[in-house]
């Protein structure tokens, strides 16, 4: 990927501070955002150049996943999903103002978490297992933890032999097949 494929190494470094979050701005420096704040993760501005090169790249992988397209010559505007080799996946937003692209990174992590990890009771999750099979919705704003409540209520949900499907957009943490979770991303 893009800056000489640094963007690998920049999610490293901001997971290893424990970020929730990467910007890429034009003009400005790959900042962070965590518990600690906003800071930089490095001492450089990206170029418009540089963050159109990064949407091109997460967009047009996407793309070619999803529609089978054989190439992408201009950057998608949305949300992604993008795995990096040992730190997870990432939810990248992507969009364009006046000619310039920006990319915002949501790290999800490689390790899935659980209800317990959720501060979810033992007594919770008896009165969760014990509903009637159906639909449900599971919502909220940006950073309200959408995408960890669901894995970690599919995760014990599968676990106890029952089907799990999730529609979500896009996915956030992903299953093995081996699991049994079905996820669909629209």
């Amino acid at each position: 990927i893009p800056i000489e494929g640094e963007l690998d190494n920049l999610m490293a470094e901001a997971w290893e501070a424990r970020a929730s979050d990467v910007l890429l701005l034009p003009e400005r420096p790959p900042m962070m955002i965590g518990a600690f704040g906003r800071r930089p993760i490095r001492d450089f501005d990206l170029r418009w150049q540089d963050t159109r090169a990064i949407a091109l790249a997460l967009s047009a992988t996407a793309t070619t996943r999803d529609a089978g397209a054989a190439k992408v010559d201009r950057p998608a505007t949305g949300i992604f999903g993008h795995d990096v080799p040992g730190i997870g996946r990432l939810r990248a937003t992507i969009t364009r103002e006046r000619g310039a692209y920006a990319v915002a990174l949501r790290l999800l992590g490689p390790r899935l978490p659980t209800l317990e990890n959720l501060g979810i009771t033992a007594d919770q999750i008896s009165k969760l297992k014990s509903l009637t099979p159906g639909i449900w919705f599971i919502g909220g704003r940006s950073g309200s933890g959408r995408s960890t409540t669901i894995a970690a209520l599919a995760h014990q949900l599968a676990s106890d032999q029952r089907t799990v499907a999730t529609v979500e957009d896009p996915v956030g943490f992903s299953f093995s097949r081996a699991t049994g979770i079905r996820q669909l991303e629209f």
